[in-house]
């Protein structure tokens, strides 16, 4: 085995508790905590990651696993067993042979030690796990593999040759926990990114494998426009064109039915069969028909899909001209200050007049993902929540308009503090309700009739009878720890006479929220990421589902439903849109 470097030399580079309240006398006065600030643009404490104690898995040979046609895709996992790697090799290695730095540092500062990039992994295992790639590769043991590498300056990044073929690139997936499991999710292709840019995670996937030669010469040519644009600006990074679109919208040229379904394959719904008799329709957990909206092509029903990809009209609403992107440094312990990512486009928003952007963190969610990222929270006022939220791609990611394909076929999953630019021309954000053609999820709480607190809202911020923090179940939302509704003097507690179970969000119209805190301006699905709750009884009663609520809220808690009981203690400081336009 050869490896080659051309190039300059390596540098060194909550209580819980519960009781009878207390038998303090006299009037008393709760504490009022300070509503969350309207100019607050980043949601969620700074989050620190490093790959010392991970590892990542790396399929040699083995390229995307989307496989794209008219109305559909087939997604396909990897054929071969993975080479399971940890961060601590790479880590290691890098402090012996690079001075503990990102190879990419030695050109641009990049990553920050403790975190390295995918051309760093792939390096690394042609290096030192010769054995393992040559036997995934189906060639006997010791074959060739003779690798070099050069930095290209114009392209800002590196060119890596594997036994002379220059077409190798690579491919990801990022972890998604039981959602990936369940799903079979597979690599995912994005031609213009740059392998050295790509931050590796825990439990990562990587696949490695060459790809064809005219369609890489077209990848390199957008990645050598991007650089030239970059060196035009006088190093700043200047966005052309940022494409808003604020819902999704069915295309008005298309002329949609409604079929019930007959067989519903999950692993692949455009593989479903279809049917116009009510008496053969499959019927969902609330024991109601299914049905999925389409339309006839050459005399079969093409169903839209949950998602509903081939059905939407994407044309933008609007279009924001010459942003300057600057770096905000949200994350010291991924990145070097002045790298830019896209969650810098979503907070540079702010600098232009009657725009804005803010970000929230992503914390562990409910199917055991690690996510740890700040995801875009809002664009002009449009708030992601629950299954509402942005997409965004950029410059040759957003290939659709030349191969004549969805978005979200070039779509990379990648969160935003993630996804490192060198100077797109085009940004497009793309607002998502990827449920809404299947499942009747709660759009907002304002308005919504199947809200049962929907008049409790204001009395819970100026409340009656409200709890201090004497109450010695101060802070437990589940009030029936301590309390029963035997135990209620229902004088005074008429309308929950009737009840089985106490509600505490009723509770909370007469005695406050008791010490809960601010809401983040989230307004459904917050069983997504706050699966672990102590003191909220069955609040998680949604957790570790796909699609908790369908039409009649199944998989809702009786006594605190998510989101209607959150938001009422939990209260949000803005009025917030969700939904889309």
């Amino acid at each position: 085995m050869k490896i080659k470097h051309w190039g300059a030399a390596s540098l060194v580079a909550l209580l819980v508790a519960c009781g009878s309240d207390s038998d303090t006398k006299g009037e008393v006065t709760p504490p009022t905590p300070e509503p969350p600030t309207k100019d607050t643009k980043v949601f969620g404490t700074q989050p620190e990651f490093s790959m010392r104690g991970k590892h990542f898995n790396l399929y040699w040979n083995e390229g995307s696993g989307f496989y794209f046609y008219e109305g559909g895709m087939v997604i396909e996992a990897p054929k071969t067993r993975p080479i399971v790697i940890s961060g601590d090799e790479v880590l290691d290695w890098l402090d012996q042979h690079h001075g503990g730095e990102s190879i990419k540092n030695q050109y641009v500062k990049t990553f920050k030690p403790g975190n390295f990039s995918e051309f760093d992994a792939i390096i690394y295992a042609m290096e030192n796990r010769q054995d393992e790639i040559c036997q995934r590769w189906g060639k006997e043991f010791g074959c060739q593999l003779d690798v070099e590498y050069r930095w290209v300056p114009e392209r800002r990044t590196f060119q890596v040759s594997v036994n002379g073929q220059e077409n190798w690139l690579t491919v990801r997936d990022y972890d998604g926990g039981d959602e990936t499991a369940a799903n079979n999710w597979g690599l995912e292709f994005i031609g213009n990114f740059r392998a050295d840019e790509i931050l590796v995670k825990n439990k990562m996937n990587i696949g490695f494998a060459p790809i064809d030669e005219d369609e890489l010469a077209h990848y390199q040519q957008a990645q050598r426009d991007e650089i030239a644009r970059l060196e035009a600006n006088d190093g700043k990074l200047i966005i052309d064109e940022i494409r808003v679109q604020t819902g999704m919208r069915l295309n008005q040229y298309i002329d949609f039915e409604q079929r019930y379904i007959k067989e519903y394959n999950r692993q692949d719904p455009y593989s479903s069969t279809f049917t116009t008799e009510l008496s053969e329709a499959q019927l969902d957990a609330n024991g109601e028909p299914m049905t999925h909206t389409g339309f006839v092509q050459d005399g079969d029903f093409v169903s839209c899909g949950i998602e509903g990809l081939i059905c939407w009209d994407y044309t933008p609403d609007y279009s924001i001209r010459n942003v300057e992107v600057k770096a905000h440094n949200l994350r010291p312990d991924y990145f070097y200050d002045g790298v830019i990512t896209m969650a810098d486009v979503a907070l540079s928003l702010n600098d232009v007049a009657g725009h804005s952007g803010s970000l929230i963190l992503w914390p562990t969610l409910d199917t055991n993902t690690n996510v740890d990222t700040y995801a875009i929270n809002d664009i002009d006022g449009l708030y992601s929540s629950g299954f509402y939220g942005w997409n965004y791609n950029w410059t040759d990611s957003a290939m659709h308009e030349r191969l004549g394909t969805s978005p979200w076929d070039y779509s990379p999953h990648i969160v935003g503090d993630m996804a490192v630019l060198a100077s797109p021309n085009l940004v497009i954000f793309q607002y998502a309700d990827f449920y809404r053609s299947y499942y009747e999820v709660q759009e907002f709480t304002a308005g919504d009739d199947n809200d049962p607190y929907r008049a409790t809202r204001h009395h819970v911020l100026e409340p009656s009878s409200p709890l201090t923090s004497e109450h010695f179940g101060w802070q437990v939302a589940n009030c029936g720890q301590c309390h029963s509704s035997q135990d209620m003097d229902f004088s005074v507690h008429k309308d929950l006479a009737m009840d089985d179970a106490l509600e505490p969000a009723k509770c909370a119209e007469c005695h406050g929220n008791n010490g809960a805190k601010w809401g983040h301006d989230q307004k459904s699905g917050c069983y997504r990421c706050h699966f672990d709750m102590v003191g909220h009884g069955d609040a998680n009663t949604a957790n570790r589902t796909a699609h908790p609520f369908e039409k009649h809220g199944i998989g809702q808690s009786k006594t605190l439903p998510d989101p209607y009981a959150c938001v009422s203690c939990h209260a949000n400081a803005n009025d917030i849109l969700i939904g889309g336009k």
